[in-house]
């Protein structure tokens, strides 16, 4: 008996050295990589960059990420936090919070800095799993877990009128508009990608070519193409008429592994500091750039967890198991 309980200690201490090996082994990598790491707040679901601070939501609530130092602003009561966008109203920055309970309801609430409380309005009877904010037009879009995308209008800092623009089949997982705010897309688990006129009622363009769940959707910085992001491990590149452009469907960087795989899912997409180039994070911790003339693709940093956010001002902010700053001086150049 005393034989079996040391070897029971035994083992038990082995599982915590290998665990913390493991820890000091990541620590020591995103060191060397030159990345600055956020709180240990859970894994990062939606990042907003602002001039000098970057905000990021994670099941524990509503962080913002300034000089290297992590404040929690916000832990909502009953309600689980999925996604957040800036509107900003004059000087202030009021920032949307999304989410809710799983089966239950969506919500949607209003965060002010300096206020002590913000209340939320359930608008769905299940998750809202993304919010886009429309500084043209003053136009907020809402991705639900039932299929619909609602839209509202963004008067006076509150969100009003909100309906049914038009539904998927399936959950939807990201919304966007374009930056001219004449278009709004949207990317769902029923493979479809979406694009509407937000001004009329007319039935959206229907985008079919991913062979998977679309999970990400994007706007050209000219508003004329709709990049996106499916569980097919493939980018594809569409006129806002709904034309396929072009396959992004290569990997020949990284030895010994294959990031364009079917399992290696495009869940996060922004465009890079011009027109041409995109940063991508996948479902097995890629993050690389991709020149969308040449198609060719490069390994910006491998990270623990799936990299379900990015974003980017002076630096460049990559949601994984928590928020990550990246030195962009630090990356390697996109191939063109």
């Amino acid at each position: 008996m005393r034989f079996s309980l040391s070897l029971a200690i035994d083992r038990q201490c082995w599982i915590v050295i290998r665990k913390r090996t493991w820890c000091l082994f990541w620590s020591f990598v995103l060191v060397a990589c030159n990345l600055v790491i956020g709180a240990e707040s859970g894994p990062v679901r939606d990042i907003v960059a602002t001039k000098d601070t970057a905000y990021y939501i994670s099941p524990a609530g509503l962080f913002a990420w300034q000089g290297g130092q992590s404040e929690r602003l916000l832990t909502p009561s009953g309600v689980r936090l999925f996604g957040v966008a800036s509107a900003k109203e004059g000087r202030e920055d009021r920032f949307i919070l999304v989410g809710g309970v799983p089966g239950e309801s969506g919500q949607v609430g209003v965060f002010r800095e300096g206020r002590s409380e913000t209340v939320f309005v359930r608008l769905a009877d299940d998750l809202i799993y993304d919010v886009a904010f429309d500084p043209v037009f003053q136009r907020v879009a809402l991705a639900c877990a039932d299929g619909r995308v609602l839209l509202g209008r963004w008067e006076g800092g509150k969100l009003e009128g909100v309906s049914t623009r038009y539904e998927h089949t399936s959950v939807v997982r990201n919304v966007a508009f374009a930056p001219n705010g004449k278009r709004l897309a949207s990317a769902s688990l029923d493979g479809l990608v979406l694009v509407a006129d937000p001004e009329t009622e007319e039935e959206p363009i229907v985008i079919q070519d991913h062979s998977d769940k679309v999970e990400s959707v994007l706007f050209s910085p000219d508003s004329q193409r709709v990049v996106s992001g499916s569980r097919d491990g493939k980018l594809r590149m569409h006129s806002v008429e709904g034309r396929l452009i072009r396959t992004y469907s290569k990997w020949d960087t990284l030895e010994g592994a294959r990031p364009w795989s079917r399992s290696n899912q495009i869940l996060s997409l922004i465009y890079g500091s011009n027109d041409q180039t995109l940063i991508v994070g996948s479902s097995q911790g890629y993050l690389f750039s991709v020149a969308l003339d040449s198609g060719k693709s490069v390994l910006l940093k491998r990270f623990p967890k799936p990299i379900n956010a990015v974003d980017r001002m002076d630096s460049l902010y990559v949601g994984a198991d928590q928020l990550y700053e990246i030195d962009r001086s630090s990356l390697p150049e996109p191939i063109q």
